[in-house]
């Protein structure tokens, strides 16, 4: 679009959330704004996210998060009077799909382009697909999706069957390559007294941290390694149950609970580990392996969401069923005795991400997409 001799640039509204509270959407959201596509196009962000939490809230329907929600509703139609975007990017997860799809209708209803960027599978456990009146009320709100953004290929069949009339494309969650890291890895053999295994996410039972703790108190050699925790719990219950674990197996000189850490100080934290860990009961597409890919570091996971689509078993890590702490411990043992196994692996990581899980490449594919609407 020119005005009066200058090109302007198109308004994209970007709806999601954005840290502080941490999180892999909300991780992917703030790349987005951050990007490349800030210089192309004019992004504007309603925030959703529900600042200054210490813990885990779960969207729910009290009053406060309706009142949250009618706030941001009201926002919303204060941007589409006011800024008037041609697209509205919203990035959703199968669990907000239903208070998502209020800010959807709304932006249909100003005749609005909508890209549904789905941080989720289709699940019959989930609330939007259990019942058939929600599954036939999601089937509407997706026929006002012009465009169904997928994190996995392995999500399009079942996404095909219930919602078969929405383009759907995959682009995969991405992060920035760590060089910091990953310059450094063959060096760690002769340089580090310790082997120190990682943990990055919430200290929770979905996330089978106590599989973790229970998995090193198993591994032979503890003298020599580290456990580095870096997250919070989703409670303080899960903090208290956490260091009586710790304290159970004897672990208190191996444990280090760093808290939440970001930024360069991540960065570092990726640098100085050798081993990643995420023996986790529930994914969709964690970017928390794609930061250890980045980092050159070989990857442990379960075979949940989108896991296996990233780590191929005995290529550039392995695959373990959750809830399995002696296998994890099996595992880990593994690439303990084995450094020259943990750096071929991580080299292999290191490339895998470079070709499918680099930021520029995938926010392109999105910038694509905004101008198939445009």
């Amino acid at each position: 679009m020119e005005t009066g001799g200058y090109l302007m640039k198109q308004k994209i509204l970007m709806i999601g959330h954005t840290p502080p509270p941490p999180g892999g959407m909300a991780t992917i959201q703030k790349t987005l704004i951050d990007s490349s596509l800030k210089d192309k196009y004019d992004l504007l962000l309603l925030d959703i996210t529900r600042k200054k939490r210490r813990y885990k809230v779960a969207d729910g329907v009290g009053i406060t998060s309706f009142l949250y929600l009618i706030f941001h509703l009201i926002k919303l139609i204060y941007i589409l009077f006011k800024e008037k975007p041609v697209i509205i990017h919203i990035q959703s997860s199968t669990s907000a799909f239903l208070r998502d799809s209020l800010f959807i209708i709304l932006g249909r209803l100003f005749g609005k382009k909508i890209i549904c960027h789905l941080h989720g599978f289709y699940s019959n456990s989930h609330l939007a697909f259990k019942y058939a009146v929600l599954r036939c009320y999601s089937q509407f709100i997706m026929s006002c999706v012009d465009i169904l953004i997928l994190l996995s290929v392995n999500f399009i069949p079942e996404f095909n069957r219930v919602f078969p009339k929405t383009k759907k494309i995959v682009i995969p969650n991405f992060t920035s390559k760590n060089i910091l890291a990953s310059e450094i890895q063959s060096l760690k053999i002769n340089s580090k007294e310790t082997t120190d295994i990682l943990f990055v996410g919430r200290l929770s039972h979905e996330k089978g941290i106590y599989d973790l703790i229970k998995a090193v108190s198993l591994i032979k050699n503890k003298k020599s390694t580290r456990l580095l925790l870096s997250g919070l719990g989703d409670t303080k219950e899960d903090e208290e149950r956490i260091m009586f674990q710790i304290n159970k197996y004897g672990l208190e000189d191996i444990v280090m609970l760093l808290g939440y850490i970001d930024g360069q100080e991540k960065a570092e934290l990726y640098k100085r580990s050798d081993i990643f860990v995420l023996p986790s009961h529930s994914e969709i597409f964690p970017v928390v392996i794609l930061e250890a890919m980045a980092s050159a570091l070989p990857v442990i996971g379960t075979p949940v969401g989108a896991v296996t689509e990233i780590i191929e078993n005995s290529i550039n890590g392995f695959i373990v069923s959750p809830n399995d702490p002696e296998s994890l411990a099996e595992k880990i043992d593994y690439l303990i005795d084995n450094p020259d196994e943990r750096i071929k692996m991580g080299q292999n990581n290191l490339k895998k991400f470079e070709i499918e899980y680099q930021i520029e490449p995938n926010v392109k594919r999105i910038s694509d997409i905004y101008q198939i609407l445009l």
